[in-house]
């Protein structure tokens, strides 16, 4: 009877506390913000090849290089927020560091009167600068907006809170993707075919209203101090227990993360071995995602070797808007994951998430089988081409 009166409880307790309203604050600086980085990378490799003139491999480089700093730098946003600024401080400074490199990147994309070196150069600046601030507030803003529920009483809301941040980070990215590419190929600028600087601009905008909307929700957002210093603590948790192991200065311990309990707490100790037995499920992450990340470098260049035109349809599907793919089928899952796809993967004995991944990876290996096979006819192309002109030369 007890255990249903305090059911009862809790129930009317999560109809009494509502999903806060700074939540909204946040799903929308999610949004503009998506929308600007997803726009940003779907069109940067063929800016980097046709208006600064970089080849194909190099041009993939600093595409890569781009995407790698943008996701090392959480590392040290989640420094700044856990251990010194604050979640909403850090996300307000390096939003500002953002939307600064992003106001870089279109200068250099309407600087036709300076030399190539130095559009190159301002072009790299404020691509440093977009990394260093969509990186150093990708951990931030998500649990930022966790903090904003009291828990475990707002549970149903918080879980409802997060499956709005991940739809608008899909609907931000399937809407840049499809028109970020219509923006530099709609019309001519600056005496070129295509208007980079349009697309650039439109981006920067919506970064600037990012700030703007997360600005406005300040007086409404539940601020937590900063913490200890969990990440330095953790890396010298491990370093001093290999140190101890090495040396072997101490006795055996049942786990070698023990060694360290005669400087670390039980509590750090035990979070520390949590976190390294989850490091094993990402071995196979970085394979995963540097294949993932070739939709926006190699394989849009390759669709510049396709043909974009869809029947009789007076439209072409641009190269960089391939990529709308990936947002369009994300959005699909998501609705459809439980429903649908869950069960059907179920019938063929598919039900553990670690089955579940594996045959993802599947899937992925698959789809870089029809890649390879696409570039096979796209080379035999080529060379049919050449034999051809080099028939009507002679």
């Amino acid at each position: 009877m007890s255990f249903t009166q305090s059911n009862v409880e809790m129930e009317l307790i999560e109809n009494k506390l509502k999903s806060p309203k700074s939540v909204w604050f946040i799903v929308g600086d999610e949004l503009c913000e998506r929308f600007n980085y997803y726009g940003l990378r779907t069109i940067l490799v063929l800016y980097l090849k046709t208006v600064l003139n970089y080849s194909d491999d190099y041009s993939t480089m600093i595409y890569h290089g781009f995407i790698f700093l943008s996701y090392f730098m959480p590392i040290f946003g989640a420094v700044l927020a856990d251990s010194y600024w604050g979640k909403y401080k850090t996300i307000m400074r390096l939003s500002i560091v953002y939307v600064i490199g992003n106001f870089i990147l279109t200068t250099a994309s309407m600087a036709y009167n300076f030399t190539l070196d130095s559009q190159r150069l301002i072009a790299i600046v404020g691509l440093v600068l977009i990394a260093i601030g969509t990186g150093g507030i990708k951990p931030c803003v998500c649990s930022f907006g966790g903090d904003q529920f009291q828990l475990p009483e707002q549970q149903t809301e918080l879980t409802k809170f997060f499956n709005r941040f991940v739809t608008s980070v899909y609907i931000g990215s399937l809407i840049s993707t499809f028109i970020s590419p219509e923006l530099r190929n709609s019309t001519q600028c600056f005496g070129r075919d295509t208007c980079f600087p349009l697309a650039f601009g439109v981006l920067s905008l919506l970064m600037t209203i990012a700030i703007a909307v997360f600005f406005f929700g300040k007086h409404l957002y539940v601020k937590r101090k900063p913490e200890n210093h969990v990440i330095f603590k953790t890396i010298g948790c491990v370093f001093y227990s290999l140190r101890k192991k090495c040396t072997r200065s101490s006795t055996d311990k049942a786990h070698w993360l023990d060694h360290s309990s005669n400087k670390y707490s039980e509590i750090e100790v035990t979070d520390t071995k949590a976190a390294m037995e989850v490091l094993y499920t990402y071995i196979a992450y970085p394979v995963f995602w540097a294949l993932y990340e070739q939709q926006g470098s190699r394989w849009t260049l390759q669709a510049m070797l396709m043909d974009g035109k869809i029947g009789s349809i007076d439209w072409e599907i641009k190269p960089d808007q391939m990529q709308t793919i990936h947002p369009l089928c994300a959005l699909l899952l998501i609705f459809s994951f439980n429903s649908i796809l869950f069960p059907f993967l179920a019938k063929f004995g598919i039900r553990r998430p670690l089955q579940k991944l594996i045959f993802s990876y599947s899937m992925a290996v698959v789809a870089f089988l029809l890649a390879a096979i696409v570039q096979y006819k796209i080379f035999v192309s080529l060379i049919l081409l050449f034999f051809i002109i080099l028939i009507s030369i002679y």
